[in-house]
């Protein structure tokens, strides 16, 4: 094979974060064999969120901008076998047995993100089927980002088209959602229950990877999904209810229907003498899953960027921002949320048809040493409290963070830190480790990040 650029990324979960573009030659020929893994480990002395304070997502903490309030504990696990020259088995799982933030354990599992077959049809030409992860940008700055499940079960391939390699795949993938419907719908004070809700969507994956230069790079991505019927216990549901102990009365809902989602967007990446830098921006229409209200439409913009700036400070300056604008539209108005006595009270009067939350998180790097780094991660989200699920507090939390890496980035792993976390919610958010309810929060964690 010729001259090519490729991607190398490691970061905040498996080849994932730091976007580093290298050229080089030839390959060398591939060890039939090769193992890997990624992984965090450490303590934390994080307590529980209460209902109200459980962020947008999959996560303990409503922070989708931040780099550092992650689960201490995590580990994935990838082997590659290569057959035959151009022929290559990818496995890789990521092992869910192990406690998160909460500090409860979800049970033994493991959660298979790659396991396919991968074959070069030419020397311009790659073929796979099976189950694999395409990243949206191949540079996820953050452990909580919404274009990251583009896991499926399909068949794609590498093609050289306009002169660039593009990746073209489709396929389908099983997706679960979380609802709150009632426990008695003829008696609100018994109050909700957290239900799954399983459903199957087909996904097209285009990316087109573009040199602009000898140290400039665009990679624009498309993604297009059909959502499928949702179904609870393998039948379908279209309707369901959710208490609302405050009022004494009922929420009635509808299940997302089916529907044509699309997310685009690019990464842009230089690098040189002056520094590097990862910039993405996408914009995403889809589906809400999860929320009430009927056939709502979510609408998400985002910016982010990864970068260190050697022309500032002698190489001793690093950054990190990322911004997050999500609008959700409802079909049926909702009501509106207001904080009182440090609680959230639904309006008996006052609805809206949207809710709105916005993201912002900045992470500047002080390097003291090429492996000694100082860094302050400073988040804040907020949110217009329109709706059950999506009426959560505004957040602000600030996190200076000590840590000695392998290498002077940014993202800097491997490694190994220790953190406090100070938070700051907008109601009773907290719930301390007696059980009492706290507008702030103080947590510590300390561990290490490594990658092989």
């Amino acid at each position: 094979m010729g001259h090519q650029t490729y991607v190398r990324v490691f970061g905040s979960s498996f080849l994932t974060g730091l976007f580093a573009l290298q050229a080089h030659g030839n390959d060398a020929k591939p060890a039939p064999f090769e193992f890997h893994a990624y992984g965090r480990l450490g303590i934390t002395t994080n307590e529980k969120l209460s209902e109200a304070g459980k962020d947008q997502g999959d996560g303990s903490f409503g922070l989708p901008t931040s780099r550092h309030i992650r689960d201490t504990n995590y580990l994935r696990i990838q082997a590659i076998g290569n057959s035959a020259p151009g022929n290559t088995f990818n496995i890789e799982a990521q092992l869910e047995n192990l406690p998160h933030l909460t500090n409860s354990w979800p049970g033994t599992g493991i959660n298979l993100r790659n396991a396919y077959f991968q074959t070069s049809a030419s020397a311009d030409t790659e073929l796979w089927f099976g189950a694999r992860r395409l990243e949206f940008e191949d540079v996820r700055l953050f452990d909580k980002f919404p274009l990251s499940e583009t896991t499926f079960y399909g068949v794609g391939a590498k093609l050289p088209i306009a002169g660039a390699p593009t990746v073209v795949a489709v396929g389908f993938k099983n997706r679960s959602s979380i609802l709150s419907i009632a426990k008695n719908e003829a008696d609100a004070s018994a109050g909700n229950t957290d239900a799954t809700v399983d459903s199957r969507d087909t996904s097209l994956f285009v990316r087109h990877d573009l040199s602009l230069g000898s140290n400039l790079a665009l990679r624009p991505t498309l993604i297009l999904s059909h959502s499928g019927e949702a179904k609870l216990n393998g039948s379908p549901l279209n309707t369901y209810k959710t208490s609302i102990p405050a009022t004494g009365g009922f929420t009635a809902n509808s299940t997302p229907k089916k529907t044509l989602s699309g997310k685009v967007g690019a990464v842009l990446s230089h690098w040189g003498d002056a520094g590097w830098g990862n910039h993405f921006l996408w914009i995403e229409q889809r589906a809400a899953t999860g929320t009430s209200g009927g056939s709502n439409k979510d609408t998400v913009f985002g910016l982010a960027s990864s970068a260190d700036y050697e022309g500032w400070s002698s190489s001793d300056v690093g950054l990190m921002y990322g911004a997050m604008l999500e609008h959700t539209q409802f079909k049926n108005a909702q009501a509106k949320y207001s904080v009182k006595n440090d609680e959230l009270i639904p309006s008996p009067t006052s609805t809206s048809k949207s809710n709105t939350v916005l993201a912002l998180g900045m992470q500047p790097v002080y390097y003291i040493t090429d492996r000694l780094h100082a860094a302050l991660d400073l988040n804040h989200t907020l949110t217009t409290k329109v709706g059950l699920e999506a009426a959560k507090p505004n957040m602000t939390f600030i996190t200076p963070i000590v840590r000695y890496a392998s290498n002077k980035t940014a993202l800097a792993t491997p490694q190994f830190y220790t953190s406090f976390t100070y938070g700051i919610y907008e109601t009773k958010a907290r719930q301390t480790a007696s059980g009492s309810a706290s507008k702030t929060s103080l947590t510590t964690q300390t561990g290490c990040e490594f990658w092989f």
